[in-house]
């Protein structure tokens, strides 16, 4: 047990910003009462504040001739059947309900091939595109920036509801850090800015986490768990995590409520699939077939190539460890040992009270807490092992754990809260601690300060930063939000130089090109055709030359894929580089003359800059 305050900040009213621990008439070690804190309406006025900030800095960055990064390989697809969902509800009213038209707007092909994602996400990038859509009746006029502002948006709903959750249990101050630490994520911001379905999915899981734990509250209500429920059929509207999101929160309903926990549960994750149902027409058609094609083909897929210690690997085949240690060296540094230190105390805490319930049968009683830091670290420990399992394809970086990151700014808060309290049982000055706590999460910002606009290549110190990770092994750049519009415009310059007075076609090469729509998002965020009279097309593996008429070409810096380059297009004179801490991100490049033959001395030069290319062993 902690030893008590000392007198001369027992008496005084500001003694601590964090609620004081309390033992309860069941002795619950660390139980809180929700105390009246002086400071309890600041801390909710700056929660807001600290929201709409973030949300603003994101919006104005959405788009890249403000700053904001290049469309990445996925936007263009997303905001493209979001748009055709809302053209066609629009054009079709009731009748986009009738099983003839669901097969025309759910196009997913044979059994065998993977559906789409489930529709929540689409439909969202679809109405924010329709705000601002100036050719609503043209299907291929998609304005990827325009959906985009969904992320802002999105972000600011995911720190409220960081900081009101962790403002209730903890203090409202230890809500502000939460939410601040949330935002000052990098790879977590950088999708704020992307019109993606990451940020939605992480934003809905932690949604379906809080609004259980709010549900389990005293008196039991049979609404609430409905509620709770409906929240988690948003959450598998977006994507298979809200279905796998089942398994952690199961888990903590048998721990809260024991036997009672069937049915309770039974009433929650029903709910949800009522909701899940309703809102996905294409499983009206043949539910049991449709719904079983989903699962069962929702990972079956090309594989991708993965850039992870200085090889390539296929997307199932990546180290068990892949999702731990891109986790930890994308997160700020603070963030990351608040975050441990937070884990250690809330998992002693833990222990101590699972002793104490064997000892006290009356504690279940009594009890006032929610139990909602078990509900956090199972999340963790669930994401964490599911996608480290073997065989389960993890690739691009973070994002298919994105829903990790929200999850870990409660460890801080609980770190930065034991922190506070120790440093406070010390004897040191109240002032002192806030001012220095502040200081330490002050520097955290540094991440998206240095990383603008291509938050999504950020490391840590532990590392090195992105210098560092590089020489080590890891991936650069993924998503192809390096291909700014300060490449782009530097292309159309050196387009205009190295270009013959007699060529008529204008076109601009784009490498990697790991879908047939990435170069069409290049050519409809950028103005090229009014910025030089040119197109960008995507690079076809299929070619063995340099086409004619090609003379410039825009690559970034996916490791992954280089290796599947040819030599004429790697190997081109850089005119231009885009670099963040001394490694390039992006570049233009003059295509070298396809008579150039490949040659012993260009494979080691290749080796030592792009690393070892070559298949992990069987």
């Amino acid at each position: 047990m902690r030893r008590p305050r000392k007198s001369k900040t027992q008496h005084h009213p500001k003694a601590s910003s964090f609620p004081e621990p309390v033992l309860s008439a069941g002795g619950v070690l660390g139980a809180r009462k929700q105390v009246n804190e002086p400071g309890k309406t600041h801390g909710a006025v700056l929660l807001v504040l600290l929201a709409t900030f973030f949300c603003l800095w994101a919006a104005w960055e959405v788009a890249p001739e403000l700053g904001g990064p290049g469309p990445t390989c996925d936007e263009w697809y997303h905001v493209y059947h979001g748009k055709r969902l809302v053209q066609a509800l629009r054009r079709q009213g009731w009748e986009f309900f009738t099983p003839a038209r669901i097969a025309e707007n759910f196009p997913y092909g044979k059994p065998s091939d993977p559906p789409f994602h489930p529709p929540l996400g689409h439909w969202i990038l679809g109405f924010w595109h329709g705000i601002f859509d100036f050719y609503p009746e043209d299907p291929t006029a998609v304005s990827v920036v325009s959906a985009r502002l969904s992320g802002p948006i999105l972000l600011t709903v995911l720190l409220l509801i960081v900081g009101m959750w962790v403002g209730k249990e903890e203090g409202w101050w230890a809500g502000v850090v939460a939410a601040f630490s949330t935002g000052v994520m990098p790879r977590l911001f950088g999708h704020a800015h992307l019109a993606g379905l990451d940020l939605l999915t992480a934003t809905l899981c932690l949604a379906s986490a809080a609004a259980l734990v709010e549900a389990a509250r005293s008196p039991l209500r049979a609404s609430r768990f409905c509620l709770a429920g409906a929240i988690l059929g948003l959450a598998m509207l977006t994507r298979l995590h809200g279905i796998l999101a089942l398994v952690p929160a199961g888990i903590w309903l048998l721990f809260r409520f024991r036997s009672r926990a069937f049915l309770l549960g039974a009433l929650w994750a029903g709910t949800g699939m009522a909701v899940f149902f309703l809102g996905w027409p294409w499983l009206w058609l043949n539910p049991f077939d449709h719904l079983k094609q989903f699962l069962v083909t929702s990972t079956a897929r090309q594989p991708l190539h993965v850039f992870y210690l200085g090889r390539v690997w296929n997307d199932v085949d990546v180290p068990w460890h892949y999702p731990l240690v891109i986790f930890a060296v994308t997160l700020p540094l603070g963030l990351l040992l608040l975050g441990l230190l937070g884990v250690g105390v809330r998992l002693r805490k833990l222990g101590q009270e699972v002793g104490l319930k064997a000892v006290d049968t009356t504690r279940e009683k009594n009890q006032e807490h929610s139990h909602y830091e078990l509900m956090i670290l199972l999340q963790i420990v669930f994401w964490l092992a599911l996608f480290a399992w073997p065989g389960t394809p993890v690739y691009d970086g973070e994002r298919l754990f994105l829903v990790l990151y929200p999850l870990w700014a409660f460890p801080v808060a609980w770190g930065t809260k034991f922190l506070y309290e120790r440093l406070l049982d010390r004897g040191f000055r109240q002032e002192l601690i806030g001012a220095g706590l502040a200081v330490l999460m002050a520097f955290q910002l540094g991440g998206n300060l240095l990383f603008r606009p291509v938050y999504l290549s950020y490391y840590n110190l532990l590392v090195g930063g992105l210098w560092g990770a590089s020489r080590l092994g890891f991936e650069v750049n993924y998503w192809g939000d390096a291909v700014t519009q300060q490449t782009v415009e530097q292309a159309c310059k050196a387009l205009h130089l190295e270009q013959p007075a007699d060529q008529k076609t204008e076109i601009i090469l784009f490498a990697p090109n790991l879908a047939p729509f990435q170069a069409i998002a290049l050519n409809g965020v950028f103005p090229v055709k009014q910025m030089c009279s040119a197109e960008i097309i995507g690079y076809d593996s299929a070619w063995q030359k340099a086409p004619e008429g090609i003379h410039l070409a825009i690559l970034y810096h996916r490791r992954a894929d280089l290796h599947t380059l040819p030599q004429w297009l790697v190997e081109g004179e850089v005119l231009f580089e885009y670099s963040k801490q001394g490694v390039w991100l992006s570049r233009v490049v003059k295509v070298n003359p396809p008579e150039a033959k490949e040659s012993p001395q260009r494979k080691e030069n290749f080796s030592r800059t792009f690393g070892d290319q070559s298949p992990p062993p069987l």
